[in-house]
């Protein structure tokens, strides 16, 4: 391919890679902040439809950066991400020589610092949630369907503890993806990479008692083989008899009206992802802080996300400040 003889064109064409491997809601993320840049060109005496792709510097970046100071400093660095890719793929596609370790290194100290937050991960309050799932089950039922609900969502959500899988992973799960014998669960995951989770004896448990009370009610699908059908279904008054996967978008909800009957000291807001957190700490506390685990059973594809939750498990310290200040 020759180079393009403008920005414009070489930004065209950038669009169109990004189209080749992400989803069309990202493209269209990229085409509006592409669509910003463009602006800060032109405000800069650049049309990009004019401007030759030989023109292309450094500062366009720093007028970029200028033009999203009234931005938080977390949407900033959302808006230059695709302009240093656009930068990337000029470098990669040979059609301009650029140190792009120079470029980084301005934009790193050109960016505002993110505002430090305290992680707070309410183990007491993921806890409570599970005990009252189990205690909801030794109740009374109005309507069968609200019994299949109950148990499911305990199931479901002793999974998402206990396996730190995502709520999306768990909504898409089929009956077969379940392998009984060996306690494992086949996922299809972030980028579309494959593994088998591990699940608990307590998981299995729940997961079997949900789905033999579906028995019937998976029966009447007409379907050959019960693999194929949903492992979490709707059990609402809209779907009748219709075996359909759970929403994650209703799998929060669920959670929401569970947090209000809650203890009014259990403040924390949780959601269907803090159940993943919760995974990846009880990890590390009970293997001691051994990252490789964790990053291993959180399939984390770089350990530094695993790091992340290093200084949240740290009982040894716990232990070592009690011993100086409270023993």
């Amino acid at each position: 391919m020759s180079i393009p003889k403008t920005v414009d064109e070489a930004l065209h064409l950038y669009i169109d890679e990004v189209g080749k491997s992400r989803a069309p809601s990202t493209v269209r993320t990229y085409g509006y902040i592409v669509g910003k840049f463009r602006d800060t060109l032109l405000a800069n005496d650049c049309p990009p439809e004019e401007t030759t792709l030989t023109e292309m510097s450094n500062d366009w970046i720093h007028w970029f950066l200028d033009d999203l100071r009234h931005l938080s400093p977390t949407t900033e660095r959302g808006y230059i991400a695709p302009i240093l890719g656009f930068y990337e793929y000029v470098v990669a596609k040979n059609w301009l020589i650029f140190n792009l370790t120079e470029t980084r290194y301005f934009v790193k100290r050109r960016q505002r610092k993110l505002p430090k937050r305290t992680q707070q991960l309410p183990h007491q309050q993921i806890k409570a949630v599970l005990n009252l799932l189990d205690q909801r089950i030794t109740g009374s039922f109005e309507h069968e369907r609200n019994k299949l609900a109950a148990l499911r969502d305990r199931a479901l959500f002793h999974l998402l503890a206990d396996s730190g899988l995502r709520i999306s992973e768990a909504c898409s799960r089929r009956r077969g993806h379940v392998d009984w014998e060996e306690r494992l669960i086949f996922v299809v995951g972030k980028g579309n990479k494959e593994a088998l989770v591990r699940i608990s004896e307590r998981v299995a448990t729940r997961l079997k008692r949900y789905l033999d009370a579906r028995q019937q009610l998976d029966g009447l699908q007409g379907v050959k083989h019960l693999a194929t059908l949903p492992l979490f279904a709707r059990h609402d008054r809209r779907i009748s008899n219709q075996i359909l996967s759970i929403s994650p978008r209703a799998v929060q909800k669920n959670l929401e009206a569970l947090n209000k009957q809650l203890p009014s000291e259990l403040l924390h807001e949780i959601t269907p992802h803090t159940f993943r957190h919760y995974f990846v700490t009880t990890v590390l506390r009970r293997t001691g802080g051994d990252i490789e685990v964790a990053k291993r059973l959180a399939r984390h594809a770089d350990i530094s996300t695993t790091m992340r939750y290093a200084h949240l498990s740290d009982d040894e310290l716990d232990r070592k400040y009690d011993k100086i200040f409270n023993l």
